[in-house]
């Protein structure tokens, strides 16, 4: 059976590819082609954060009784929303083609991303593996 660790690594794995995809086609000037490759990035990531803060997180304080307000989740969360305003800024840059300003943003982003997802994978999924089996949190039974 899949661990919570090994299906969320996959899953920051899989958003990095459509990134660095997506990076691809804003640095030959595909602007055509990068709208759909960014659009997947952010879908597969905004599906893994929604995951993340509506399903693991809420089932990891529930059984660790660890605050949401200031645990190792409410950093998470923190990271989630400087995600999306990062997201915010690069879709208007891409809208006006800003190559330069789209890539300095976007290299910000996808190290933020490492940075966060590397603390999950190091501390906080294995401590959801101690507590939480993924089959539960995908039946509702935390």
């Amino acid at each position: 059976m899949t661990s919570i660790t090994e299906k969320l690594k996959n899953e920051h794995h899989d958003c990095e590819q459509k990134f660095c995809i997506f990076e691809s086609t804003v640095e030959s000037g595909n602007w055509e082609q990068s709208q759909p490759c960014w659009h997947q990035f952010v879908d597969a990531l905004q599906t893994h954060i929604r995951f993340e803060e509506e399903i693991l997180f809420p089932a990891f304080e529930k059984v660790t009784q660890l605050s949401p307000l200031n645990g190792p989740t409410a950093v998470m969360r923190l990271e989630h929303q400087q995600f999306k305003q990062q997201i915010k800024i690069i879709q208007q840059m891409l809208k006006e083609h800003d190559k330069q300003g789209l890539q300095d943003v976007a290299d910000e982003l996808m190290a933020s991303i490492q940075q966060h997802s590397f603390k999950e994978e190091s501390i906080l999924y294995p401590l959801c593996d101690r507590h939480l089996k993924l089959s539960e949190l995908y039946c509702g039974e935390n």
